[in-house]
């Protein structure tokens, strides 16, 4: 991240109640980890989910890791004499402070941003996106499973020179997780997989407002951004209010799969209009969701003759 006299740690002194320790000339903060168990040096650390280890614990795992700073909440008891090597930052809201910095961050870096929602293939999708973007772009993508906590620790993580910010979004525990994300990365391009019924794991919720709650991943887009949606499903059929691609089987979808084949652990594929016939070591169900990326990656101005070659990386 590289926050050292940027508007990340400006944020940081002004929001923030108490501030221990030494900030000096060449203090940097290279990215932000919540996870005691996966720090690396120069990290802000943020022990959000550690609320039960003893503090003084926190401090010796944080010197040891040569984190730049520790992020508390002001309810949080600190020992009254503190490390000076420590820089240590206290606040009323942590996870507002985390989300300011992500959106400063995020603004200042500028990159292409691609969400990726949805239930079935979401995962697929997002690593076909991934690999072929690689070929072209510097490419950052998050690691976890799409929670909030989990898009503002990669944001975080973001080097300056990423061109391509991948991210997928779940539906965590609120039925608006997937409209609150969108606002808070604004995407350029966004990408709804297959939605089935077995994936609905909320209860005494209809189908139809499952499906609208992926459906506001627009929620963060303007007119011109691109939405990529299966053209096979007749519930995605509505008022878009940005540029929609479709993809699927049916006659009318922009990206029209055809000549689905199996021979022997390979599925092999056509999509109409692309002379480059494709192929796929996976299962041929995962065919539509490779094409969600064959989309993307087309409006961005790939060419297909080199994807075959990263589709041999993807795995279920």
């Amino acid at each position: 991240m590289g926050a050292g006299e940027g508007v990340i740690l400006e944020l940081l002194k002004s929001e923030c109640k108490k501030i221990n320790g030494n900030i000096h000339e060449n203090f940097q903060i290279t990215g932000l980890s919540t996870d005691m168990n996966n720090l690396h040096g120069g990290e802000l650390f943020v022990p959000i989910f550690h609320k039960d280890i003893d503090t003084k614990m926190l401090i010796k795992i944080a010197i040891e890791r040569e984190v730049s700073a520790i992020l508390v909440e002001d309810s949080i008891s600190l020992p009254e004499q503190m490390p000076e090597q420590l820089v240590t930052f206290t606040a009323e809201n942590v996870k507002g402070l985390i989300r300011k910095m992500a959106i400063l961050h995020l603004h200042d870096v500028d990159p292409t941003v691609i969400a990726v929602t949805g239930s079935q293939g979401r995962e697929i999708t997002k690593e076909a996106i991934i690999n072929i973007l690689n070929m072209q772009f510097n490419v950052h993508y998050n690691v976890g499973q799409g929670d909030e906590i989990d898009l503002l620790t990669s944001i975080l993580k973001m080097d300056k020179k990423t061109d391509m910010y991948v991210c997928d979004f779940t539906i965590d525990t609120n039925i608006d997780d997937i409209e609150l994300k969108s606002k808070l990365v604004s995407p350029n391009y966004s990408v709804i997989t297959n939605v089935r019924t077995e994936d609905n794991h909320f209860e005494n919720l209809s189908m139809d407002i499952y499906k609208e709650a992926y459906s506001k991943i627009e929620a963060g887009m303007k007119a011109s951004d691109v939405l990529v949606i299966d053209g096979d499903a007749t519930s995605f059929q509505s008022e878009w209010q940005s540029d929609v691609i479709t993809c699927g089987y049916d006659e009318g979808c922009l990206f029209k799969i055809q000549e689905v084949a199996v021979q022997e652990e390979t599925t092999h594929f056509q999509v109409e209009g692309i002379r480059i016939p494709f192929q796929i070591s996976i299962d041929k169900d995962a065919v539509k969701n490779v094409v969600f990326a064959i989309a993307v990656a087309v409006h961005l101005g790939l060419l297909p003759d080199d994807m075959n070659k990263v589709f041999e990386k993807i795995s279920v």
